[in-house]
């Protein structure tokens, strides 16, 4: 459920907060995203996630869009794991 809910919502608000170059959304954002996918136990996506909740937090979004982007294709290898794993077997 968190991946077919949480992970789109969340993700499309960082990117909202990026776009408008909002430092507390993106630390907001980047916080409920970084525990949901705690949950799951995908530290990578959790890690970088962290990074754009300290980047929101110091407010100052200069290397933001870099660390979106690379949530992006973190986000992406893990749909492609859990994706793997659901039809190995």
């Amino acid at each position: 459920e968190v991946l077919r809910a949480d992970l789109p919502r969340l993700t499309q608000l960082i990117n909202t907060a990026i776009d408008q170059q909002s430092a507390p959304a993106v630390r907001e954002a980047a916080h409920a995203l970084r525990g949901s996918v705690s949950q799951l136990g995908a530290l990578a996506v959790a890690e970088r996630a962290g990074i754009l909740e300290k980047i929101g937090i110091d407010g100052d979004l200069r290397d933001a869009e870099r660390h979106q982007h690379l949530l992006a294709e973190d986000l992406r290898q893990l749909t492609l794991a859990l994706f793997s794993a659901l039809h190995a077997g």
